[in-house]
């Protein structure tokens, strides 16, 4: 579980990272990083929409999945950014290992870890 004060909380903050956020793209997701003023601790936020998963017991089962990656990454985050992964409807079919090796480059190319 990625703890309290990494999560991007709120529609509202989703939703600027939506709109001013810079998109980096992967097979499986694509990931809106937003710099911010503010040296905060970077925080993350998740969307898996109804296009990815019909199911709420599908759609929260590869929310788990990519959690778990994202706590991986926790520690190693510069501070300072606001992050939202989008995931893709391929993503239901990869496994958690896989889904590390795909996130990790993407992170590099946008510059929010070392």
């Amino acid at each position: 579980m990625i703890p309290r004060k990494y999560r991007l909380a709120g529609k509202k903050n989703i939703e600027l990272v939506k709109q001013k956020g810079q998109l980096f793209q992967s097979e499986n997701f694509a990931l809106l990083v937003l710099k911010r003023s503010e040296e905060n601790l970077s925080q993350m936020g998740l969307v898996v929409s109804k296009k990815v998963a019909r199911k709420a017991s599908e759609r929260n089962k590869i929310k788990r999945m990519i959690r778990l990656t994202l706590c991986q990454f926790v520690l190693q985050l510069k501070k300072g950014y606001a992050l939202v992964l989008l995931a893709k409807p391929k993503i239901a079919g990869l496994k958690t290992r896989d889904l590390v090796a795909e996130i990790k480059p993407v992170f590099k190319k946008a510059g929010i870890i070392e």
